[in-house]
């Protein structure tokens, strides 16, 4: 796991950490950054040992994020940690991971930030 110490991480790294940010409209077909950035996520999935979710609630109506999500395959994944205030939210991430192209080890859920980061250092 990455933590910001020192430096920033390169994309050549062993491990490099990649943040989506949420967006209400996401401009993936009209800006190429976007773009890009939305083809590396589908890319890490697939490659990723831990995944993070901090703060995301998985709305229904992000099509976007349910589909990105919801076709990686994986068969690596190790954890997957939720970070979230509301306990129902854990059940919308496991749900949407539960199928055989994605195998889970582990799931964590902390419903507070600061003791999430607490338990990293």
């Amino acid at each position: 796991m990455w933590l910001a110490k020192t430096g920033t991480p390169e994309p050549a790294d062993s491990v490099y950490p990649l943040m989506v940010p949420p967006l209400p409209v996401k401009p993936i077909t009209s800006i190429s950054l976007f773009r890009y950035l939305w083809t590396l996520a589908y890319e890490y999935l697939h490659e990723a040992e831990h995944i993070v979710v901090i703060g995301y609630s998985l709305p229904d109506a992000d099509r976007m994020a349910w589909s990105l999500f919801g076709n990686f395959r994986n068969q690596r994944l190790k954890t997957v940690t939720v970070v979230d205030p509301n306990p129902a939210v854990l059940t919308k991430w496991r749900t949407l991971f539960a199928r055989r192209s994605v195998a889970v080890a582990r799931w964590e859920y902390f419903d507070d930030f600061d003791d999430y980061v607490r338990r990293l250092t």
